[in-house]
């Protein structure tokens, strides 16, 4: 069991990606933050094993949360803006979801889960 916690100052987002997690028995979403200073304090006092992290919020970007963190724990970026693609593999996330619209169809975004789940089991067995 991989515990997660979502940070993501939309929280339409935030309810869509812990949704879509239920059909994954193997991550269990034990928090959720709206901003960056909420997010610190859920990983602080949850020790999550994974963060979906959306860069783009009010106040600090998820790239400037992870520099405050001690130990970061394993990083998927939420975000609809390709441009963050190369600078959130340089912090060495796992995997990028882009947001897109609401339109998209499900079983591709349970598709993508699963393949991110499969990339983090891989990535802890290795630690």
């Amino acid at each position: 069991m991989h515990k997660a916690v979502i940070i993501d100052d939309e929280r339409l987002a935030r309810a869509e990606l812990k949704k879509l997690l239920q059909d994954f028995p193997e991550v269990e979403v034990i928090g959720e933050a709206g901003n960056a200073a909420e997010g610190l304090e859920k990983i602080e006092n949850l020790s999550p094993d994974l963060i979906f992290l959306d860069i783009q919020m009010p106040g600090k970007t998820g790239f400037d949360m992870l520099t405050e963190l001690e130990r970061a724990p394993h990083v998927i970026f939420t975000t609809a803006y390709d441009e963050y693609a190369l600078k959130a593999f340089e912090v060495n996330a796992l995997m990028r979801y882009k947001k897109c619209s609401r339109l998209m169809k499900r079983n591709w975004l349970q598709r993508w889960l699963a393949l991110t789940v499969a990339h983090l089991q891989k990535a802890i067995r290795f630690l």
